[in-house]
């Protein structure tokens, strides 16, 4: 019986490291295939729920920020790079893939040494829209959740300026591709 538990612990930590190392992957598979399309584009105004695809990834790396700083249970580090500078146009795109980019990495290197104690730690979240103690594990899994949902809002602002190549990022073909 003890084996059983020793497995299932180690699937727990798996798949939350694997989340992790999926989000990382996923955006930059996003930034790959977005870097080969014409700049200005990125700003173009497609109505979503933020209005283009450079405000949407900025949207994910604001969110991811403010969970990250949640799961490690400090207030928000200021990063080299102002965010204001990168919502603005004149800032080159690839600066803001990059930034995402980096991000994601970070996160799931910090994530990936989270052993199952770590995992679930009851931590607090307080917010201007909620506050709420939860493990740490359920924070990485909506802040993954919620970078997956605007991916594909970045997919359909992508259709609708006649992108039709978009890459395959799903969680399963990261797993069978990738991970393998």
């Amino acid at each position: 019986m003890e084996i059983v538990k020793t497995a299932e612990k180690r699937a727990f930590q798996t798949l939350v490291v694997d989340f992790a190392n999926y989000n990382y992957w996923a955006n930059k598979q996003l930034a790959d295939w977005l870097i080969t399309k014409p700049e200005e584009l990125m700003d173009t105004e497609i109505p979503s729920s933020f209005s283009s695809i450079r405000k949407t990834i900025l949207h994910i790396k604001e969110t991811q920020q403010f969970w990250l700083s949640n799961i490690l249970q400090r207030q928000e580090e200021t990063e080299d790079l102002d965010l204001l500078e990168l919502y603005d146009s004149k800032c080159g795109i690839c600066q803001v893939f990059d930034s995402i980019i980096d991000q994601s990495g970070v996160m799931a290197s910090i994530i990936e040494n989270y052993d199952d104690a770590a995992l679930l730690e009851e931590v607090s979240t307080v917010s201007p829209w909620f506050e709420s103690i939860q493990p740490r594990y359920e924070l990485i899994q909506h802040c993954m959740n919620h970078s997956t949902y605007h991916r594909g809002q970045i997919i359909t602002i992508g259709r609708n300026l006649g992108f039709t190549d978009a890459p395959m990022t799903d969680f399963n073909f990261y797993l069978l591709q990738v991970k393998g």
